[in-house]
């Protein structure tokens, strides 16, 4: 599977671009802050359904041409694994104003079937994208760690997606009835007392955690040996210890919770969230916000160094190299993972990654994407972006030299202008 094509209108910096890539590998050569990025995150938008840098919709359109919306549109080829798939089939989002307010729409269509759930969106374009700052994900917050364990699961399991929607739909309502109960209790404290919406939203609120809850953790148990076993053979047991992955619920079940220890099934999380939901009722009333749950909890990482009785957490007694050889372990496993879910090469997206690697683990990542060959005799398609062709020759060379040709554009301004004698010459349709 591989994206064929690309047409962005008004997405960032880049008012309208029509690109055709290889199926091998694409090379996106600039200097900083000309578009590289906001390329590779229009294909992760394409595969997600969200983006993995804004905050709300509004960020990724062309405020030039913010009246217009924007458009992502591609072209997906999906090869021959899936015999029903076998003919080329359309992606787009549309981000749209409506309305007076001209609040932004999404609109994600395939072919000219839109589709309203994100749920049935995920799997279409498959992908694992490695940017640069997902290299400080250890030291990052809570909420980056939680947001790649949700984005790695829904590509794993689509319906994850539909947990995560319907949970953040119970939480927001519960916020907003929390809130308007601190108020009434400032100013009229007899309509305080009615808390049955609250005891409703309760119960949803236990329900649609606890599938949550129950999918992060079987994804975490199916990444889990992929993770310790690419770490030890990227850094060395002996060198750098072994690795742990452990889910921190302290959101779900009390920070004297330590990492690791979980529910076992879907109906223990329920009565576990019901329980401390009953504990914590009071708090937030007077807090007027939802104090536990999922959106609260955590990833730990342990190295267990040779010769150590006890694991020692990667955040505070790794160095920054350890850390990024955990990160890069992380993102190969979620690679192997998704490849031997679907049974495919998803789409490979690097961005700017190779010049924050030391010469070692750049090796490696080569090495490691050219071992997908063996399972699906097949490379993955990349998109790698650079500041410096020389760092991308030593890749094509370990990776794609033969097999594909390599398709490089140079980005300036948002504008792009393909650079290599063998570029495709199919191009979208607008």
């Amino acid at each position: 599977m591989w994206l064929n094509a690309l047409t962005l209108a008004n997405f960032r910096n880049i008012s309208r671009a029509q690109l055709a890539f290889s199926a091998g590998c694409n090379i996106i050569l600039g200097p900083n802050g000309q578009g590289k990025t906001n390329l590779l995150e229009a294909i992760y938008l394409l595969s997600y359904g969200r983006s993995c840098r804004a905050s709300s919709d509004k960020e990724l359109v062309n405020q030039a041409q913010s009246q217009y919306g924007c458009l992502i549109k591609g072209i997906v080829h999906p090869g021959q694994i899936h015999p029903e798939w076998r003919q080329p089939y359309t992606l787009e989002i549309r981000l749209e104003p409506s309305g007076v307010s001209q609040r932004l729409s999404a609109k994600l269509k395939k072919d000219e079937t839109v589709l309203k759930r994100r749920a049935q969106w995920l799997g279409q374009l498959p992908s694992v994208a490695f940017f640069a700052q997902d290299l400080a994900l250890l030291r990052g917050s809570p909420g980056e760690r939680r947001h790649w364990l949700d984005a790695a699961t829904s590509q794993w399991h689509p319906q994850h997606a539909q947990y995560l929607a319907e949970f953040e739909r119970v939480l927001a309502q519960k916020n907003r009835a929390l809130k308007t109960l601190q108020i009434e209790a400032e100013t009229a404290p007899i309509l305080a007392n009615n808390t049955e919406l609250i005891s409703v939203l309760n119960t949803q609120f236990a329900q649609t955690a606890a599938r949550l809850l129950a999918s992060r953790q079987a994804y975490l148990a199916t990444i889990l040996p992929e993770v310790t076993e690419t770490h030890a053979q990227l850094t060395g047991q002996d060198r750098d210890g072994t690795l742990n992955l452990l889910y921190w619920a302290k959101g779900s079940l009390g920070s004297d919770v330590p990492p690791g220890e979980c529910c076992e099934t879907l109906a223990d999380w329920e009565a576990a969230l019901t329980e401390r939901l009953k504990l914590r009722l009071l708090a937030e009333r007077v807090r007027g916000s939802c104090l536990i749950g999922p959106q609260r909890d955590d990833l730990s990482f342990f190295i267990t160094p040779p010769g150590a009785t006890a694991p020692l957490e990667a955040t505070t007694f790794a160095s920054q190299g350890q850390q990024r050889s955990i990160v890069l372990a992380l993102k190969l496993a979620e690679r192997a993972c998704l490849s031997k879910a679907l049974n495919l090469s998803p789409i490979i997206l690097l961005d700017d990654v190779m010049a924050e690697l030391d010469p070692d683990r750049q090796h490696f990542l080569l090495c490691a994407l050219q071992s997908s060959t063996e399972t699906h005799n097949v490379l993955p398609q990349v998109f790698l972006s650079t500041t410096h062709l020389t760092q991308a020759e030593q890749f094509i060379q370990a990776t794609h030299a033969g097999v594909h040709p390599t398709q490089i554009y140079q980005v300036h301004g948002g504008q792009f202008t393909a650079a290599s004698a063998d570029a495709p010459t199919m191009m979208l349709t607008p």
